[in-house]
């Protein structure tokens, strides 16, 4: 039998999977993905829509609106099926109330919000591997993000475990399942309490694997707290930790198929904020047939990979990338140091874990939670991670008004007159509690 190779665009030689569209105000961003939805040409099309809010003046109309643009430009063979909600129910509730109508009525499917442009070949790639799976338990989704891609065309994918993920990435920016998933699915967080004391986080460990897991499962659990505490209405955090707990498998494909276009408009639920993680992505295509995977397991990464995975913030900009393997030479240095050297192993432990919590995971981390800075901010807040990671002392010789020293709470930050004349700052990583107070009032960043 011949290959076909560098299929993107075969659109006829496929089963056309139910589509889920998800909208509410955002019509430029919604037309977008309608007219991706469109060239795909499912057989059957829901479309979810949350209700209006009275306090919000003009919302009816746009939301009216775009809901008739969408069922007036469905200009193919398709069964339609509508959920207009009469009242508002909020981005979480809406969603959850949406997929639980979708799987009501189907087998499997894929899932689009407003904001979530896919790449021609997803819809392929989701029908394929939808069918392959159908009955495979541990497989809860089909991913089309894959926020460390370094391929732009692929024709193969691997499985990840939920904590394999970064805490900020979002792992539903286009997806698809099944409904036996969904009916797994602790919406009121009914397991939480019991999986809490039985999961055991042993932090005396320097196994990346271990380590890695431990730290992800207590970010997610706590955020899974959050949600109970009516702080947070994510509600696809409660289906990452239902997945958890059933030791659910994600399917991810080998290069980016689906980037998140609604970052920076006010009306955005979650991704408000110009440089929201993922919304940078480039999507690239995948190529048929698939190479499938010959076992159903995660994929075994190296160190590198792991710490490229659990800290790098996504972003296209090219400075980010440049310093990617500083921070994570830094860390293998630092790690094999202590692996090998002749202190006790209780001292070896505390020291790496110093090492990544306090240094890089605050660092890097907290940094892509700012979402208030633009990218001048983040880049002299990394430039001063940077200069941490190298056990640099000399953070800044930029500025002569130094309103940096008034802010910090631990006296870290001093300035001395290099010999050319320059005002030098220089930060004590001995007591630096990495508070950031000197980025937010810099005055290099305020000029940039």
């Amino acid at each position: 039998m011949r290959l076909i190779k560098n299929n993107f665009l075969d659109n006829e030689n496929y089963e056309r999977m139910p589509v889920l569209f998800c909208i509410f105000t955002k019509t430029e961003t919604s037309v977008k993905v309608f007219n991706a939805i469109k060239k795909s040409k499912p057989k059957k099309l829901y479309i979810s829509s949350d209700c209006w809010r009275e306090r919000k003046i003009g919302e009816k109309e746009n939301v009216e609106n775009l809901r008739k643009y969408v069922l007036e430009n469905i200009d193919w063979d398709c069964e339609v099926h509508k959920k207009f909600n009469e009242k508002n129910h909020g981005s979480g509730r809406a969603m959850e109330s949406a997929i639980d109508w979708f799987f009501e009525n189907e087998e499997m499917g894929i899932i689009l919000e407003d904001d979530t442009l896919p790449a021609p070949s997803f819809f392929r790639f989701c029908s394929d591997l939808l069918i392959k799976y159908k009955d495979e338990e541990k497989v809860f989704l089909i991913n089309g993000i894959n926020e460390g891609a370094q391929k732009t065309t692929a024709n193969t994918y691997s499985f990840k475990r939920v904590y394999d993920f970064p805490e900020d990435v979002n792992g539903f920016w286009g997806w698809a399942s099944w409904r036996r998933a969904w009916k797994k699915h602790d919406k009121k967080m009914l397991k939480l309490q019991e999986y809490k004391k039985q999961c055991k986080i042993d932090e005396n460990t320097l196994d990346y694997d271990k380590y890695l897991k431990n730290t992800r499962i207590r970010i997610l659990v706590n955020q899974v707290e959050l949600i109970l505490a009516g702080e947070n209405n994510c509600w696809d955090l409660k289906f990452k930790f239902s997945s958890l707990i059933n030791n659910g498998l994600f399917i991810i494909p080998d290069c980016n198929l689906v980037t998140n276009i609604g970052a920076g408009v006010s009306d955005a639920a979650h991704t408000a904020f110009e440089y929201a993680v993922g919304t940078t992505l480039v999507t690239g295509e995948i190529r048929f047939p698939l190479e499938h995977q010959a076992q159903i397991s995660p994929k075994v990464l190296t160190p590198k990979e792991y710490l490229r995975a659990a800290y790098m913030p996504i972003s296209a900009e090219k400075e980010f990338w440049d310093m990617e393997t500083e921070y994570t030479d830094s860390i293998l240095d630092a790690h094999n140091f202590l692996a090998t050297s002749g202190l006790p192993q209780e001292q070896k432990l505390e020291l790496y874990r110093n090492f990544l919590c306090k240094v890089l995971y605050e660092l890097i981390t907290v940094c892509t939670l700012f979402k208030e800075f633009g990218k001048a901010q983040k880049y002299l807040y990394l430039s001063l991670a940077k200069s941490l990671l190298r056990g640099e002392n000399n953070i800044c010789s930029k500025c002569q008004k130094r309103e940096c020293l008034s802010v910090c709470p631990t006296n870290s930050i001093s300035s001395q007159k290099a010999e050319n004349g320059e005002i030098v700052i220089k930060i004590d990583r001995k007591t630096c509690e990495y508070c950031f107070n000197c980025v937010k009032t810099c005055n290099v960043v305020k000029q940039r």
